[in-house]
């Protein structure tokens, strides 16, 4: 039958507004009917071998019999693959019994015939070509290539090429990259193998690196049973079967290292010298090379037991007992003796100095001084002049080493330039400017600019004292708004009543609501050898009358204090010269919003004078009441009321 037509049926309809099926109807068989009359699939879940039923996977070829409602977002085309399915998700498998065991594991893709054919409940598994993985149950691993890794059941495992990774039945972590590359290995982990039929044989030690055509591989021999071993070149081979630690480099036909451009037109060689009774670096076509540190230009160990690579230039008289190691390290010593210096320009300005250890690149500077220990990059770099018995621990540590100074952390001391100093923290005493200053903590006693005699003890305790000394700051903050001398503070933000005020003691902060100790009182000088003018006192009964006790709630008015600011990972932010940055934050303190009852300062100062001094007005915006003083005015209160008690009777 060469041609089949439906005239009549042609002529019967319009072919152009209506559309027509092959179908059967189960009781006569094939016939034709506009599409509205039914029979025939009119998209892919009509088909008895395909689904998208869940509006997310899409089965084609063969829908898992055992699908349940949280199998989402599967991609599977071929005969049985994903045939075992059942809420496995996400997974996308492709050729006949691609990942046909998988029934509950996720994120797989599976593509060739076969490929991840025993995958269960792993996840995250790639295989791709012929039989990839077809026996793998691994989770996280790349099989690709026809038959690559097709045992495997270690994680973390990367198979690629024909063949690759065969026979892989146990270890974790491995890479084996080329055709038949560790084809027969069956356990060891964190291994390395590229090149064709690199580590071929029995690879059964850990962490070893192969690199080569047949590198690590002989016949049928078991060449690799050790760990740690770096092989590489084309049939380049260890020592022996169990060797471990080993370092090999092409194999027995090769007779030359060459290491080109190293200074002459004809490169370097490696070569072994009878006279050195090793293997020497020597020019192109030469042998040789030095059998002893003297006979190397740059090297000196002279009959004063002094060590020096790179030697200084200005080398005189008898310098004893130095150890010298860093290019331009130690280039100015003439005299000096037992220095150690160690690292790029370390200690590169000592000339007669003695007993100094420099550590760092450019550790230690221009200095003449002794006893004096720098550790760090550029700790103590700026330091010139006669310098003694001091120590720089920490990048740019107390970069001019003052004398008889102790700085130890990052940017500890920094600038500092005073003598007689103790600095301990990160950026502690940075910018110190006077003498006889403790500080101890983070950024403690920054940006000290003329106080000394101070002792600054907490995180950021005494910040930026611009001025003041015979100071005590103890706790985070305390002190950071003081520029007076002689005063104590104790506690948390702990502050002084003004900036400028002198000769106080203050515990803790305006949170502070309970003052706690084993006695009740403060005892004060009262010594009569150091009082003069003395009379009765004429304040009393009256005074005390026209005093108001009030009731109150505290409405404390908005503090400032300085905090970090913080980068997106939590850590302080940094400026150009890394400087952390810093902002001004309000706060209130805890006592806003209680009741409490007392005095109220502007009140009393209408009563106040010289003698009394009731109110503390050092800072006129925050005024102070001392109620310890009414002690005497209630006593010489107390007597009148006596008085008149017994004038009455």
């Amino acid at each position: 039958m060469a041609n089949l037509k439906f005239s009549q049926f042609q002529e019967q309809t319009d072919p152009a507004n209506v559309q027509f099926v092959v179908g059967y109807n189960g009781t006569d068989n094939v016939r034709i009917d506009p599409a509205n009359l039914g029979g025939g699939a009119t998209d892919l879940n009509g088909l008895s071998d395909c689904s998208t039923a869940d509006g997310s996977s899409v089965y084609v070829g063969n829908v898992p019999p055992g699908l349940s409602g949280s199998s989402l977002s599967n991609t599977v085309l071929g005969d049985a693959a994903g045939n075992s399915i059942v809420s496995g998700f996400r997974n996308t498998l492709v050729g006949r019994n691609a990942g046909d065991s998988i029934s509950f594991g996720d994120y797989h893709v599976c593509i060739g015939n076969g490929a991840g054919g025993s995958l269960t409940t792993a996840n995250e598994t790639v295989c791709i070509g012929n039989d990839a993985g077809g026996n793998s149950t691994a989770s996280d691993t790349v099989i690709i290539g026809a038959s690559s890794g097709r045992n495997a059941i270690s994680t973390g495992h990367i198979s690629i090429g024909y063949g690759a990774g065969f026979s892989q039945t146990s270890g974790t972590e491995n890479t084996f990259l080329g055709f038949s590359s560790a084809y027969s290995v069956t356990t060891g982990s964190h291994n390395t193998v590229v090149g064709y039929e690199a580590g071929y044989s029995s690879l059964s030690g850990d962490s070893n690196t192969l690199i080569g055509a047949s590198a690590g591989y002989s016949g049928s021999s078991n060449l690799i049973t050790g760990s740690n071993n770096i092989i590489i070149g084309h049939d380049a081979s260890p020592s022996g079967f169990a060797a471990d630690n080993e370092i090999t480099l092409g194999n027995a036909t090769n007779d030359l290292l060459r290491i080109p451009g190293l200074g002459s037109t004809d490169g370097h060689v490696l070569t072994y010298s009878a006279a050195s009774g090793g293997i020497v670096l020597a020019a192109g076509g030469g042998g040789g090379g030095a059998s002893s540190l003297n006979d190397l230009t740059d090297v000196l160990i002279d009959g004063t037991s002094s060590y020096f690579i790179d030697i200084p230039a200005s080398l005189s008289g008898n310098p004893v007992d130095n150890v010298v190691i860093g290019d331009g390290a130690g280039s100015a010593i003439q005299t000096g003796t037992r220095n150690t210096l160690l690292g790029h320009d370390a200690g590169d300005g000592i000339t007669s100095g003695g007993y100094n250890t420099c550590i760092g690149m450019e550790s230690g500077g221009n200095f003449s001084g002794n006893f004096n220990t720098t550790l760090g990059c550029r700790a103590g770099y700026l330091s010139s002049g006669s310098k003694n018995n001091s120590v720089a621990v920490g990048y740019q540590a107390s970069t001019y080493l003052p004398s008889f100074t102790t700085a130890i952390g990052y940017r500890c001391g920094q600038n500092a330039i005073a003598v007689y100093g103790t600095y301990l923290g990160y950026e502690t005493m940075r910018d110190n400017q006077a003498s006889f200053n403790v500080g101890i903590g983070y950024r403690a006693g920054r940006n000290n600019a003329g106080g000394s005699n101070n002792v600054f003890v907490g995180k950021e305790a005494g910040l930026d004292n611009f001025n003041g000394g015979q100071k005590t700051c103890i706790g985070e903050l305390a002190g950071s708004t003081s520029t007076g001398s002689n005063v104590t503070l104790i506690g948390y933000n702990s502050q002084p009543s003004a900036a400028a005020a002198a000769n106080e003691i203050t515990l803790g902060d305006s949170n502070v609501s309970t003052l706690r100790c084993a006695v009740t009182t403060i005892t004060s000088l009262s010594d009569e050898r150091d009082k003069s003018d003395i009379k009765d006192l004429e304040y009393g009964l009256d005074f005390i009358n026209s005093l108001k006790p009030r009731e109150f709630v505290w409405d404390n008015r908005a503090e400032i204090k300085k905090q970090d600011v913080l980068d997106e990972n939590g850590e302080p932010s940094l400026d150009d010269d890394g400087n952390i940055v810093t902002k001004d934050v309000e706060f209130y303190s805890a006592n806003k919003g209680k009741k409490d009852f007392g005095f109220i300062a502007q009140e009393v100062k209408e009563l106040d004078n010289d003698t009394l001094r009731l109110v503390y007005s050092e800072n006129v915006e925050k005024l102070e009441m001392s109620y310890g003083k009414l002690v005497p005015i209630l006593v010489k209160a107390i007597q009148e009321l006596k008085a008149e008690i017994e004038l009455l009777k």
